[in-house]
């Protein structure tokens, strides 16, 4: 057998898997038909097939084109070999070679100590499935009250086979056994992949196809698998991704402890040819305004089936953004408090060349569907906005139009001196309309007129924007931004963007820290960095606006307690008593990226002691976190509720 492992020692790629990549062949050219591993006695299938164009070429035979072979194994119990052996067409089956195997498994490290400086580190420690035995995992799910059908929607057309191979396994290996695969082919090209998906499904009954006989699209194709589904809930799977074991476990146990929830979609995370992780993408709780800038609940994505069925499935209008327009028009029809999050990484995206989980170019056409589907969801919900690309590639704004004559009102601290503001307003926004006041001891006073006013509802005017103290410049429609935002019937509080003069961020919104006081997670990063998953440059929901600026509906004022509350409380008191309120009401607390200020003078460094280049604070204690070479190195707890561990740099 002439064989050769691009691995030359297995590849360890988590805490519970193995990995061993190469290419074989028989010097007689018999076919191989299969390769597998044999470790700790135990027999592992894996996958030839794979194309190999440079072993072709060495060896001038064009049958060895597809002589690549791939096999991911359990990890070993203690140190041992790992044998190779190929199965051959005339039914015979080689061994080939002989590798030694050091990737024990070991057991997971006390969460609260152990330090990581990568994501790998951090699955060996906390991503391991749990030492129980199968029989144990049946007793677990039995125990489960309700135990729905889930029916995996899988549109394929002429998939690499290998990753396709892969992707079905993920399913076949769930903890969860009440699945159902609903696999839908749009006239694959390449036999091997019905070949496959014939032997497979005749193999496991959960597994049902449809081949559709004339060519469509991804919703077409994906709107066949979505009539093969008869279970109670649907997931979403690209033919070229996996599922991680636990996935569908995890998805009916929040069904089970939550049965009102109607939408669920948990982390994920990208996996390279050989299934190494990477790239983990911690989600925020539910946000209206982050979904409508990028997909960010990507996948795993569980939906109801009987909602699928009444926003009425994918649109073929919205191919390469399919699935954000399906999920934009279900948030659309049931409340924020039935979509939840599993804050753990079960989706596993894969990156190739012709996937955008590594070049977003790779797929030109979903540029153009994301603007229909943004500007299909403002004609719904008749929103008057315009539709424009966002800050970064991959991203959207809808920008929200001030209506015609709105009065603003922009309030200043008695002994701000009025210059240090108005010019940095008037300088961008010169056709700005907007009232200048002073809020002191004695009330609200006109700076143009002396006036003072006793309530709230004597200013007349729309909108409130509190600044608090001298601006060197603003950008362009600064006020028209943060009016607009304010004007929204779903907002209570917005804050925009505070820079100091090195264009640093020094306020961008305060979020929840599970083991202290509020941070702003985003403080100290570079003003042109996106931050993670591009959060910094979109409008997103924070827990308190407080800081620099903000603005409100005049009306919410009277709420907190008018004029007289007002001018005794400072503007971080002020700030949070109304995103406090907001928050009561079911308001958004907002922070848009449109509506930049840069400060006049250096910020206090009190001001700036907590949050300065900060990770998710979940993750960290902040006097423990150092950044080297773009690498964690931190005390981390767990990856719980992207609102308290949002960071500003990735994982390598």
């Amino acid at each position: 057998m002439e064989y050769y492992t691009d691995t030359p020692e297995p590849v360890r790629i988590s805490g519970t898997e193995g990995c061993i990549a190469g290419w074989c062949f028989t010097p007689g050219r018999i076919p191989v038909t299969g390769v597998g591993a044999v470790i700790d006695q135990i027999k592992v299938q894996g996958f030839i097939g794979q194309p190999r164009p440079d072993v072709a070429q060495h060896f001038s035979d064009l049958r060895l084109t597809d002589c690549g072979f791939v096999v991911r194994f359990p990890l070993p119990s203690r140190e041992g070999r790992v044998q190779l052996y190929a199965d051959l067409s005339n039914g015979k089956t080689e061994y080939f070679a002989e590798l030694p195997c050091s990737l024990r498994s070991s057991a997971r490290k006390a969460r609260s100590s152990a330090k990581v400086d990568s994501y790998s580190e951090w699955l060996e420690q906390h991503d391991t499935p749990k030492a129980l035995s199968a029989a144990e995992y049946r007793q677990e799910v039995q125990q489960l009250p309700h135990k729905p059908l889930i029916s995996i929607i899988l549109p394929v057309f002429n998939s690499n086979p290998y990753f396709l191979w892969r992707c079905i396994q993920s399913v076949r290996d769930q903890i969860y056994p009440n699945w159902q695969l609903c696999i839908a082919d749009d006239g694959s090209t390449d036999t091997r992949v019905r070949e496959y998906v014939d032997q497979i499904s005749s193999a496991d009954g959960r597994i049902v196809v449809k081949y559709r006989t004339q060519r469509g699209n991804i919703s077409a194709n994906s709107n066949s698998a979505l009539e093969l589904a008869s279970g109670e809930f649907v997931v979403l799977l690209d033919h070229d991704d996996e599922l991680h074991p636990a996935a569908l476990q995890q998805v009916v146990a929040r069904i089970n402890s939550d049965p009102g929830a109607l939408l669920i979609y948990t982390d994920e995370d990208k996996m390279d040819y050989l299934g190494r992780r990477s790239s983990p993408a911690f989600k925020p709780e539910f946000d209206y305004d982050l979904l409508l800038s990028f997909n960010y609940l990507g996948h795993l994505v569980c939906l109801r089936r009987d909602i699928v069925q009444k926003i009425g499935g994918f649109r073929t209008e919205c191919d390469g953004a399919q699935d954000w327009d399906l999920l934009i028009r279900a948030v659309e029809v049931i409340d924020a408090n039935e979509i939840h999050h599993i804050a753990l990484p079960l989706y596993h995206w894969r990156m190739h060349e012709e996937s955008t989980a590594q070049n977003l170019d790779s797929k030109p056409y979903a540029q153009k569907a994301w603007g229909v589907v943004l500007r299909d969801h403002a004609v719904r919900k008749s929103l008057d906005v315009e539709v424009e690309h966002g800050v970064f590639l991959g991203s959207m704004r809808m920008r929200r139009k001030l209506p015609a004559g709105t009065e603003v009102a922009v309030v200043l601290p008695e002994g701000l001196p009025l210059h240090q503001v108005a010019d940095a307003i008037h300088s961008a926004c010169p056709g700005a309309s907007a009232q200048f006041l002073f809020a002191g001891p004695q009330g609200l006073r006109c700076a143009a007129s002396q006036e003072s006013f006793e309530t709230i509802a004597d200013l007349d005017v729309a909108v409130t924007i509190f600044i608090d103290r001298a601006l060197e410049c603003v950008n362009h429609k600064f006020l028209e931004e943060l009016a607009a935002q304010a004007l929204r019937a779903d907002c209570g509080v917005v804050g925009g963007v505070s820079v100091d003069p090195e264009r640093t961020i020094v306020h961008s919104g305060l979020c929840e820290n599970e083991s202290g006081p509020l941070i702003d997670v985003f403080r100290g990063l570079s003003f042109s960095s996106h931050g993670y998953m591009g959060i910094a440059k979109t409008v997103h929901q924070v827990s308190v606006v407080r800081d620099s600026f903000f603005a409100v509906r005049t009306s919410m004022l009277a709420e907190v307690g008018g004029v007289g509350r007002i001018c005794s409380m400072s503007q971080e008191d002020l700030g949070t008593a109304l995103s406090r309120h907001a928050r009561f009401a079911a308001l958004s607390v907002l922070v848009t990226p449109y509506a930049i200020a840069t400060l006049a003078s250096p910020v206090p460094e009190k001001s700036l002691k907590a949050g300065t280049a900060i990770v998710r604070s979940s993750w960290v204690s902040e006097t423990s976190l150092t950044w080297r070479r773009g690498v964690i190195n931190a005390n981390l707890g767990s990856f719980n509720d992207m609102r308290r561990i949002l960071c500003t740099g990735q994982f390598d």
